[in-house]
């Protein structure tokens, strides 16, 4: 019998194993490989798989992901598994790379790339964020208003200006009906004159255009009268409330002109609003706060406003941008504890579906995972842009600035153009090109791509005019947060089979 030599065996493993590194290993992720709370998880990004491994092929997988050797990747796998057929293991992934695994998407090309931007420019945006009031009568330590000195021109919109801002919108948007318009500030009831002025006009004009007009507001409650909360009520505002949290936290960062805490009133007319909306069947009033390095624990933010009686609860963070940090941002240092928090949330969740406590207000899981899926089901291998940045998140001013969005405002070097004079495409086409050659330089190569899509352009962008590179430590961020998504996404999946199999058995 001719026995195969020990030496010649390991000759062919290795061979075999070089192979299978050149086929899913082609310098961008295809894939990526890792364990959390007993689970070892295959990703594949383009099949949108997600799917168990065994011990050996979790070290297989991670080790050609981690660009280790051939001799390093076999020491592992036989250290994790000292039994192991090496080589059936190295088969197995072959096998998955037949079925279509560990394929990699190219890089637009010149005429794609011109087609994405095209999209971009010529898009007819239905919304703009009218920044009706410069100044606020709040100084929020974190507000990026105050660091680009946007609230110090303390400036409110003109009727003229206003007005100049709705056509803007009307002629833009094309042959879509509904037009949504929503008033930012500054503060934007400093100047609630102003807004039931715009709004009669949009009325106005919505009869005579055939538009539709649905209006928004973001605003920090304090001067929401009952003559105000009658108004948001009567036109059917959707309106966001930004607060922070338990006062004796919201109030070291969210202080009025003359230094005094404002939480306990704002919540208080919130309350009311929601309270009215409630009455009147309109959707809730959203809750927006803002976590910074003193009010970090979004777990007790949630359950503070959830306590107080509001529904909707959103929770962000203060982080700076990408190449500078404020003294209240979020760093590297809260990671940790941002990532134990979303694990209770993972399991207070999973705790609510078996029916163990009552469902949380403001539950972040749903959604995270509703954009997992969709990445999942229905992956885009061509990079764009996430949000409406430049187009239905456009940002006009008290004086006719244009803006990309809402948190440029007053950053001369960001400017779009004016109203007067119209939004510059070629300026608008470069900040696009900028963003998008980003995501090849930086993100292309991130096993997140596809759910993450290159960060908040905002985040990115400079002090120059330009768009910088998203940070280390915020990407590493993200990709952990995908992981533990990942794990309660098949989570889900084997709780729907295990249901459906008993389900089976009964009837």
């Amino acid at each position: 019998m001719d026995v195969e030599s020990p030496a010649r065996s390991d000759v062919e493993l290795h061979s075999l194993l070089e192979r299978l590194r050149t086929l899913i290993a082609p310098g961008r992720a295809t894939y990526h490989a890792f364990e959390w709370r007993g689970r070892r998880l295959l990703y594949d990004l383009l099949s949108g798989s997600v799917v168990s491994l065994d011990a050996a092929s979790l070290s297989l997988l991670r080790g050609i992901e981690d660009g280790l050797s051939a001799d390093a990747i076999l020491e592992r796998m036989r250290a994790d598994d000292p039994g192991v057929d090496a080589d059936a293991v190295v088969r197995e992934a072959l096998k998955l790379q037949e079925l279509g695994f560990f394929r990699l998407e190219p890089l637009e090309t010149k005429e794609q790339r011109d087609q994405t931007v095209a999209g971009h420019t010529n898009h007819h945006p239905n919304k703009a964020m009218v920044m009706i009031q410069t100044s606020c009568n709040l100084k929020c330590t974190y507000c990026y208003e105050v660091q680009s000195g946007f609230h110090s021109t303390g400036k409110s919109m003109g009727l003229d200006t206003g007005i100049l801002s709705i056509e803007n919108v009307i002629e833009r948007s094309g042959r879509r009906r509904d037009l949504e318009i929503t008033f930012f500030g500054g503060e934007p009831l400093m100047n609630f004159k102003l807004m039931k002025e715009l709004v009669a006009y949009c009325e106005r004009r919505g009869e005579e255009t055939g538009k539709r007009f649905f209006f928004q507001i973001t605003t920090n409650a304090v001067l929401m009268t009952d003559e105000v909360i009658d108004f948001l009520i009567e036109k059917k505002f959707t309106v966001m409330v930004s607060l922070d949290g338990k006062p004796e936290k919201a109030d070291v960062n969210r202080k009025d002109l003359g230094g005094h805490g404002v939480a306990r009133k704002a919540i208080a007319n919130a309350q009311r609003l929601v309270a009215r909306q409630r009455d009147a069947g309109l959707r809730e009033a959203l809750i927006r706060s803002t976590m910074t390095v003193e009010n970090h624990d979004s777990v007790e933010i949630r359950d503070f406003f959830g306590e107080q009686g509001f529904r909707r609860v959103m929770v962000g963070a203060s982080m700076g941008r990408a190449d500078s940090k404020g003294p209240v941002d979020l760093t590297k240092e809260h990671y940790p504890e941002m990532e134990r928090s979303l694990e209770f949330e993972i399991d207070r969740y999973l705790a609510w579906l078996d029916g163990k406590g009552s469902r949380p207000v403001g539950d972040p899981i749903p959604r995270s995972l509703e954009r997992l899926d969709k990445a999942l089901q229905s992956p885009q291998p061509r990079p764009s842009i996430g949000c409406g940045v430049g187009r239905n998140m456009r940002a006009l001013t008290e004086d006719g600035t244009i803006y990309p969005c809402h948190r440029y405002a007053g950053e001369k070097a960001w400017s779009l153009g004016n109203l007067r004079d119209g939004q510059d495409p070629a300026k608008t086409e470069e900040f696009y090109r900028e963003l998008l050659g980003n995501y090849d330089e930086t993100c292309s190569g991130c096993y997140a791509r596809f759910v993450c899509g290159g960060q908040c352009p905002w985040y990115l962008s400079k002090a120059d005019g330009h768009v910088g590179h998203p940070d280390s430590p915020s990407c590493d961020g993200i990709r952990k947060t995908l992981e533990k998504h990942l794990w309660t996404w098949i989570e889900l999946e084997e709780r729907r089979t295990r249901r459906t199999s008993a389900e089976g058995a009964r009837a």
